[in-house]
């Protein structure tokens, strides 16, 4: 999410914000966590959340509360853990997850 995450506050620091379609990037999903793994899910998980809440309206807001609400009681521990950190707002390394 930090590519959409720049891209807004960039918009709202009143720049411009231009797609290149002549321009190629190579980006690993997952190169240093491991695709599909607990790591992984647990910063989709968290970053999801916390980009919702920064940037949703109020009504999407809602939504995502009912999620996180029904991804806490189904989800993982790692992504468990992530809703706990995003609700927190702790965010970095979280030791604990692997």
């Amino acid at each position: 999410f930090e590519d959409v995450d720049l891209s807004i506050r960039l918009k709202r620091a009143g720049y411009s914000v231009w797609y290149e379609p002549s321009t190629a990037i190579w980006h690993k999903n997952a190169g240093s966590s491991g695709s599909g793994s607990g790591l992984h899910q647990y910063y989709q998980t968290r970053n999801r959340y916390r980009f919702g809440f920064s940037y949703a309206s109020w009504r999407t807001k809602i939504f995502l509360l009912k999620h996180m609400w029904n991804e806490y009681r189904t989800g993982t521990p790692e992504v468990k853990q992530a809703i706990l950190d995003s609700i927190r707002n702790r965010y970095g390394k979280n030791p604990d997850v692997h």
